[in-house]
């Protein structure tokens, strides 16, 4: 079954793409901490859309919120595990799209 998400989620970012203007944001969520089902599906993606770039999952979120979230970053991820956070599995990356 993984192999059939790992192609379901290339496709939706390869969709979701289409739709983010020069500057905008797309936001990866999954309910993984599976670096197969995260990372690599992003850098995957990279590899065609040159034109995103991963930024900081934190970018542009509220300093008091941002504080409270700093200690489940992994690089520019954001990764919640029931071991570190009390919740489900959960995986926020962030891209932007190169500006004009």
């Amino acid at each position: 079954h993984l192999a059939q998400r790992l192609d379901e989620q290339d496709q939706v970012l390869r969709q979701a793409a289409r739709f983010v203007k020069p500057g905008g944001e797309l936001v990866f969520v999954t309910c993984s901490f599976l670096r197969a089902e995260n990372d690599e599906r992003v850098e995957k993606f990279m590899a065609e859309a040159t034109d995103f770039s991963v930024i900081s999952a934190l970018d542009d979120v509220p300093p008091e919120v941002a504080e409270k979230l700093e200690q489940f970053m992994d690089g520019e991820a954001l990764r919640l595990a029931p071991w570190s956070s009390q919740t489900d599995a959960f995986t926020l990356l962030k891209l932007r799209r190169r500006s004009l």
